[in-house]
């Protein structure tokens, strides 16, 4: 009895032995062609014993070449994709004769690369919402950079406007006292200063008209000080949040990244896991 007739009698036993959860097949390096086959309980590929070997299967080729095989087969070859492994077979001489073949489904496999692959286009997903955030918080804080310095351009302005509602203040004061002692000396001229006198009433009437202006004036320009001092410090605040804001997303970025690399080594190890 050859070594070849020998597995194809112990072949159904082995099939037994794995739970009939492989495909099992013993091909022959002469005839190229399968000696027998076993179907798994998931897979059959319907091989009958005497079909040759398919050109395509480097899992048998590369076994019937000497090598010992771990390998995984695409659909195109046999119509499923699986995973495989075979062995080479000698004769006494120490000669290559044929090759053992087993293929196991690779449906948990799939199954776990779907779902490594959702959390990848998960994490993916995140990452570009991070960095949308990220860079919409860096916009908030120049924006609030540029309301800082052009309110604190428009205080500056308020306080120089306030120097000139103090002028007409002073030239309001000045106008009145003139006003004054121009009705004094109408008084003193009698009739022939009364003309003069009502010039001199309309001088001081325009001055104290002038004067509460100028108080409307300074009064509006302190209410405008003021806000712009809330919007001021305001605008502080709202950098600062944007500042700690861009941490926490530069942070969260990180343990995005993290995650995707443990997510991508997890899947590689996985898949030699289910190939081991």
């Amino acid at each position: 009895m050859t070594v070849m007739n020998a597995l194809v009698q112990a072949a159904p036993y082995i099939h037994l032995l794995m739970k009939e959860d492989i495909n099992l097949g013993i091909v022959d390096k002469s005839s190229n062609a399968f000696l027998c086959y076993m179907p798994s309980k998931e897979i059959d590929f319907q091989i009958k014993a005497g079909d040759p070997i398919n050109p395509d299967d480097h899992n048998v080729q590369t076994a019937l070449r000497g090598q010992v095989s771990h390998t995984y087969v695409s659909e195109d070859v046999y119509g499923v994709p699986f995973g495989a492994a075979a062995f080479p077979v000698y004769d006494d001489q120490g000669q290559i004769v044929g090759a053992i073949a087993v293929g196991y489904p690779m449906d948990k496999e799939q199954k776990l690369d779907q779902y490594m692959e959702r959390i990848e286009r998960i994490v993916t997903d995140l990452q570009e919402k991070i960095h949308t955030v990220a860079s919409h918080s860096e916009e908030l804080a120049a924006a609030s950079d540029e309301v800082a310095a052009q309110s604190k351009n428009a205080l500056e302005n308020s306080e120089k406007t306030q120097d000139i509602t103090n002028f007409i203040r002073s030239v309001s004061r000045q106008t009145n006292l003139l006003g004054l002692n121009a009705s004094i000396e109408a008084a003193r001229a009698g009739q022939y200063g009364a003309g003069f006198n009502v010039v001199a009433q309309e001088v001081r009437k325009l001055s104290n008209e002038t004067s509460n202006a100028t108080e409307s004036i300074e009064q509006a320009l302190s209410i405008i000080s003021t806000n712009i001092g809330s919007l001021m410090e305001n605008t502080s605040h709202i950098h600062q949040a944007s500042k700690q804001q861009a941490d926490l997303v530069q942070d969260f970025s990180y343990i995005m990244d993290s995650l995707s690399t443990v997510s991508e080594e997890m899947k590689q190890f996985m898949k030699q896991v289910m190939r081991s």
